[in-house]
């Protein structure tokens, strides 16, 4: 045997042993998975059926090491794990199944297929419950998904999808994790903006009344979050902690850096939303 061979050879006993803690299991899956690649995916898929029941963040994580390493024989189980997911939670406890469940299910749905018909729709049934950021990370991945789009669905942006499932795996599957990071991706503000106790590494967080009496949220380190599954997960987090605070009514991305949100909400209270948020996505020195 090669060492590779080796390895997958004592890596598959600890994927399938259900009394080793499902962290390790999975980490051990990720490794399977990078050597082993479409003849593993039996063995991760599995997991999906191991998780902590309706733990879609785990469960998210599984299809994750599937849509970076593995084959399509799984398809059927998440699709159907993924309407389950759309149809039970909101928020952002679905969205790590939302994208990892799309990239995978869109990588392996050959183009013009019953598979990818099947996948486009079930998006579209589901548009009014997506996020914000659900949206546009949805869009910017699948051009012509959104409902209302003349003629039939167009095809997703297969490499682009691969790419981002690849470089932005995280081997743990645990809620504490740590946040990924691209160390090089991000600025530092000069100092705070007035009125906010925002330390000074975490950027500005400026909100302008708009003409039309709405609030402008521009927040400086949005601009630099470019490591895709972080900036999937941080865009995520800005809509929610938006749409949690008193009086707002809507929040719409409009640019990169702004959100504009409709409400009665007080500026302060939108700031002082923010601040967990771009404190949990600074990366640590």
């Amino acid at each position: 045997w090669s060492s590779d061979e080796r390895v997958v050879a004592a890596l598959r006993p600890v994927v399938s042993d259900a009394s080793t803690r499902f962290v390790l299991r999975l980490i051990g899956a990720t490794a399977l998975a990078k050597r082993a690649g479409s003849s593993a995916t039996g063995d991760v898929a599995s997991l999906i059926d191991q998780a902590p029941r309706g733990d879609y963040r785990q469960i998210g994580d599984v299809v994750h090491v599937m849509a970076a390493f593995c084959g399509g024989q799984a398809w059927e189980k998440v699709f159907d794990c993924l309407a389950t997911c759309l149809a039970e939670v909101r928020g952002s406890r679905r969205d790590v199944m939302f994208t990892r469940g799309v990239q995978y299910l869109a990588v392996h749905a050959a183009p013009g297929s019953a598979e990818l018909s099947r996948l486009g729709a079930l998006v579209r049934a589901n548009w009014a419950t997506l996020s914000e950021g659900e949206r546009w990370w949805a869009v910017e991945r699948w051009p012509g998904i959104q409902p209302g789009q003349p003629g039939p669905i167009g095809e997703p942006l297969r490499g682009a999808l691969l790419e981002e499932a690849r470089l932005g795996l995280v081997p743990a599957g645990h809620d504490d994790r740590p946040e990924e990071t691209d160390a090089g991706a991000w600025d530092d503000a000069d100092e705070p903006v007035a009125g906010d106790d925002l330390e000074g590494d975490v950027g500005e967080v400026e909100v302008t009344e708009t003409p039309d009496g709405r609030w402008k949220v521009e927040i400086e380190l949005a601009e630099f979050v470019r490591q895709p599954s972080v900036e999937a997960r941080f865009r995520f987090a800005i809509d929610e902690a938006l749409r949690g605070v008193d009086g707002v009514a809507e929040v719409v991305e409009e640019d990169r850096e702004v959100w504009i949100v409709s409400g009665t909400p007080k500026p302060e209270e939108l700031v002082q939303a923010l601040q967990p948020v771009l404190r949990r996505f600074v990366p640590e020195d």
